[in-house]
């Protein structure tokens, strides 16, 4: 029975001293400000624009990935592991170092194709060492497709719109009030 409450209360010591590790290697030096993607994961662009704010003399790298076993999903969340198994190279990787206080690091990617990328993001020391790395990843569709989408969306907000509308023209009449004297 000891041994049993021993060995939950190292599992628990355990927990939460890799969580602690966790929350140590999150870097407050830089913020990846685009691309911005919804809950899904989702952008919706033909150019995409990659936009990351640094601060305090930041020295970065950033190499473009994309994924060409990706199929089409809703999210982010449904993309199958073996996914991630096969990247290639979008692009050469580009070498940042940011000024004093904040500085912003910007990239256009002209007329990209629909599917998934990986933007992965390593934070240098003064001698020029990894000392961290970070990856984002996000679903690119085409910017036609959210309108289409937005189509149907703003009908139907039109149409409640139009609804309440009606309904307080209904109660409250169709009274014109002028105020020009």
């Amino acid at each position: 029975m000891k041994k049993k409450i021993l060995a939950l209360v190292l599992a628990l010591v355990l927990c939460f001293s890799a969580t602690s590790f966790i929350f140590a290697a999150e870097d407050d030096s830089y913020t990846v400000i685009s691309p911005q993607t919804s809950e899904t994961g989702i952008t919706y662009c033909d150019n995409l624009l990659i936009s990351v704010k640094t601060t305090d003399n930041t020295a970065l790298r950033f190499t473009l990935y994309s994924y060409p076993n990706y199929t089409k999903v809703s999210s982010l969340d449904l993309v199958p592991a073996s996914v991630f198994n096969v990247r290639s190279q979008f692009g050469a990787s580009e070498d940042f170092a940011g000024g004093e206080g904040v500085s912003f690091y910007t990239r256009q990617v002209n007329e990209i194709d629909p599917g998934m990328y990986g933007l992965k993001i390593e934070k240098f020391d003064e001698e020029n060492n990894v000392v961290s790395v970070n990856q984002k990843y996000f679903i690119v569709e085409s910017s036609s497709s959210k309108d289409s989408a937005a189509i149907y969306e703003s009908q139907t907000a039109v149409g409640r719109v139009m609804f309440f509308q009606n309904v307080f023209r209904n109660l409250f009449g169709t009274t014109v009030v002028d105020v020009s004297e």
